[in-house]
């Protein structure tokens, strides 16, 4: 790993592998009904609404922070982005993709797909915890005072930084 690898080693198989096991386990639970039992409680209608407004702001989050993160050049920045959606939670690309694990979930009502995703998260909070060590390397006392203003997974509704 070179010093400018900011992400964990192996992120890119994760990226690939949690989702599709997701996929299969969530779509297995819901064919052999092995514990969707909520389902009976919760109209579909519901859950495809609730579903839905998750799995839009899941695409929100991941849209725009990946577009300010590397616009046209694709290579990462080399200061700490403190404005627009940076300036509401840290890590809004993986709340991004946590988002639509919950949205999945939600249309569902797998609960084995909700213990798995409780393993899902608490490796996305190993990766951002990684990530963050690395940045405080880089970037020091700036980003450990960005680090106390803006909190790392529930976005704030006011930034304490000015948007651009």
């Amino acid at each position: 790993m070179t010093s400018e690898t900011r992400e964990m080693p192996h992120t890119h198989f994760f990226h690939l592998f949690f989702p599709i096991t997701f996929a299969l386990l969530v779509f297995l639970d819901v064919q052999f009904e092995i514990s969707t039992i909520l389902n009976v409680f919760i109209p579909v209608w519901v859950r495809l609404l609730i579903g839905g407004l998750f799995l839009t702001c899941a695409f929100f989050f991941i849209a725009v922070s990946h577009k300010i993160l590397f616009g046209k050049t694709h290579s990462p920045p080399s200061q700490i982005i403190k404005s627009r959606i940076f300036g509401h939670v840290r890590n809004p690309m993986y709340l991004g993709i946590l988002l639509v694990f919950i949205a999945v979930l939600i249309m569902s009502s797998s609960l084995i797909g909700t213990v798995y995703f409780i393993g899902i998260f608490l490796f996305y909070d190993k990766m951002a915890r990684y990530e963050e060590r690395k940045l405080e390397i880089m970037f020091g006392k700036e980003y450990q005072e960005y680090q106390k203003q803006v909190p790392k997974w529930i976005p704030r509704f006011s930034s304490p930084y000015r948007s651009n």
